[in-house]
């Protein structure tokens, strides 16, 4: 008996605990930047915002509407991130997501907000939003919704910034919002902010925009609607205010097309060589579902910088790339052999240092 409710206490652990979080972001096709890496405590600020973990709790969880919009606003006790990368306006950028779970269906949106200033102490809970990309349920009814998208595609999700903004110093919040808890516990909330240096804005001016707490309430309609059982539905009103048509945005799912981008991925926990809320097996994400340990004497990049370069001792392979903090194999390219080094003949110790020591022509000597 005690066997039986301890198989369903762990299941339970296994549905609610395992979520997701962003590992990398990629800017304009070629800067690379790391995510916040709730499972590494030595993290350090890059651009995007920390959140507050306190032991095991909220390392990839939800924000309810219970919460608050200060928790909300870029997931519990964030702090502004202390740098920024760059990029022009009308650059493509992409998301890559630790994982995602299939049952969490709902939509994905992506905001702006401009900080007037520094980003460095801006408090993203009283800036001004307005929407650059969103996508709930595909062709507006049904059951097949952005996540799912994202999952077929490998957890990556791409946008690009409209080009018809201000240039200015922005922060960016990229948000999941799961819908497979209500009416229960209600929406769950999945943002990641990181601070973004528009430049070479085509505008003088950005659409009015909205405070989050007039879109995470529990009047609001898209947070109501629940995808427990995955039913059909006849239609969807995703949270928040419509895309402006004056920024000239790109349609989200000309970008996603549900094309795998990256093999079979499962979890990787940087800090651990498995899942810990998998049930079983490497298949399910468990342990050795990919390496995750930082290869030894590997280097964590520096912020906007792409990953290459050589580690101590040896040259990194060029299917390398940053995943959490540090550096993982991808799973979806076939390791390549190591170039085997050119043959350098030395004399075994015995007879190092030796005078009038000679060796035959054309011949190695032999180790003892």
């Amino acid at each position: 008996m005690k066997d039986t409710t301890l198989l369903a206490l762990l299941s339970t652990i296994s549905t609610v605990a395992a979520h997701g979080f962003i590992t990398e972001i990629l800017i304009d096709g070629k800067d690379s930047y790391p995510g916040y890496d709730p499972w590494n405590k030595k993290y350090s600020s890059g651009i995007v915002h920390p959140w507050q973990v306190i032991g095991t709790q909220n390392l990839d969880g939800p924000m309810l509407l219970s919460y608050g919009i200060t928790n909300i606003a870029c997931q519990r006790s964030s702090k502004p991130a202390q740098q920024s990368a760059t990029a022009p306006a009308g650059a493509p950028i992409t998301f890559k997501w630790s994982h995602w779970p299939p049952d969490h269906k709902g939509p994905i949106t992506t905001y702006l907000a401009e900080c007037k200033g520094d980003c460095k102490s801006a408090n993203p809970s009283q800036l001004s939003w307005f929407k650059i990309d969103e996508v709930g349920l595909i062709g507006g009814k049904g059951n097949n919704w952005g996540t799912d998208v994202l999952i077929k595609q490998g957890t990556v999700w791409n946008m690009k910034l409209p080009k018809n903004i201000k240039s200015g110093n922005y922060i960016l919040r990229h948000e999941i919002v799961a819908l497979h808890d209500v009416p229960g516990g209600g929406a769950q909330m999945y943002p990641t902010c990181m601070n973004l240096r528009i430049t070479g804005g085509g505008a003088q001016s950005n659409p009015a925009g909205v405070s989050l707490a007039s879109i995470y309430s529990a009047n609001t309609p898209g947070l109501k609607v629940s995808t427990k059982g995955n039913p059909s539905l006849g239609s969807y009103a995703i949270p928040g205010p419509r895309v402006s048509g004056q920024i000239g945005a790109v349609s989200v799912m000309s970008l996603n097309n549900g094309s795998k981008q990256r093999g079979n991925y499962n979890a990787v926990y940087p800090n651990q060589d498995h899942d810990p809320y998998a049930k079983e097996g490497p298949t399910k994400g468990g342990r050795n579902a990919g390496l995750s340990q930082r290869p030894q004497g590997a280097q964590r990049p520096q912020v906007g910088q792409r990953p290459g370069g050589q580690r101590p001792g040896s040259q990194r392979p060029g299917n390398y790339r940053p995943r959490g903090r540090g550096y993982h194999r991808r799973s979806d390219q076939a390791q390549k052999p190591a170039d085997k080094p050119a043959h350098v003949v030395e004399l075994p110790p015995h007879k190092q240092n030796v005078p009038n020591q000679q060796l035959p022509n054309n011949k190695l000597p032999k180790s003892k």
